[in-house]
């Protein structure tokens, strides 16, 4: 629910765009400590884990959110996170945000077999965002991916992301 709040909110017109962006990072910050550890638990309907659900929900709202106020406070928040499983969502929110200097970081967990697929999937969507035209070489490496996720009957979460940003960044051409 505060994720569909925080998206309409950072669409708004007639809003403070920093106050909407801290309260959804702060939101954000506990959602991560929430969700930690929740690898690979299956997610009823969906192809994603349920960590890889909940926290692709807020990872959704970052490009809805002005990146002249959100940057600044991912910035200084990934530098306060107390460990690198946090520290692997602040830099997806920057990457959704568009920063480009996230690139490497987020391939390396794109490309990490230890990595949750599920989460993995929503890195390459981070990448995607960040690297826009860039990251089609790596979207089309992955189109070919048959990983499949914590349900295995609903298909592999790095073909699907692959796929919906490929579309996406050339609908946008």
């Amino acid at each position: 629910m505060a994720t569909q709040w925080a998206s309409l909110l950072a669409r708004a017109e007639h809003v403070d765009k920093r106050r909407v962006a801290s309260a959804f990072i702060e939101r954000f910050a506990k959602a991560i400590n929430e969700n930690a550890g929740r690898r690979g638990v299956f997610q009823r309907g969906s192809i994603l884990s349920r960590e890889g659900l909940e926290m692709g929900e807020f990872l959704w709202v970052f490009p809805s959110l002005d990146v002249s106020t959100s940057l600044p406070l991912l910035q200084k928040a990934m530098t306060q996170a107390k460990d690198e499983e946090a520290r692997k969502w602040w830099l997806m929110a920057l990457g959704m945000t568009g920063d480009k200097t996230v690139g490497s970081e987020l391939r390396a967990i794109v490309d990490s077999k230890s990595e949750d697929v599920s989460v993995r999937a929503i890195a390459l969507r981070a990448y995607a965002y960040a690297l826009g035209a860039e990251a089609i070489p790596l979207l089309r490496d992955y189109m070919k991916d048959k990983t499949v996720g914590p349900n295995p009957s609903r298909g592999a979460p790095l073909l699907h992301v692959a796929t919906e940003q490929l579309a996406r960044i050339q609908a946008n051409k």
